[in-house]
């Protein structure tokens, strides 16, 4: 698991990037999808935690995105983030 925060043009990048075999192209879009769990959910959960983190980036005008790494891993991404005051 790798932490990353970076500054860019439209504000910070909060990046969480893991080293698992990442997430299937055609699902990615759908991970934000409420209730949407993916075809490898051995995990309990309800498939909304995304869905939540991506309104609560909205509010904050702010987004999410979802991307798998070259070198293998998925990257949860929380692009334009403001620094507090301002």
């Amino acid at each position: 698991m790798r932490v990353v925060v970076e500054k860019s043009v439209g504000g910070r990048v909060l990046s969480v990037q893991d080293n698992g075999p990442g997430v299937p192209a055609d699902e990615l879009p759908r991970l934000l999808e409420r209730f949407y769990r993916g075809s490898s959910h051995a995990a309990e959960g309800s498939g909304l935690g995304l869905t939540i983190v991506g309104r609560i980036a909205e509010l904050h005008g702010a987004s999410l995105h979802l991307a798998n790494q070259p070198s293998g891993g998925l990257a949860v991404s929380l692009q334009g983030l403001r620094a507090a005051g301002g």
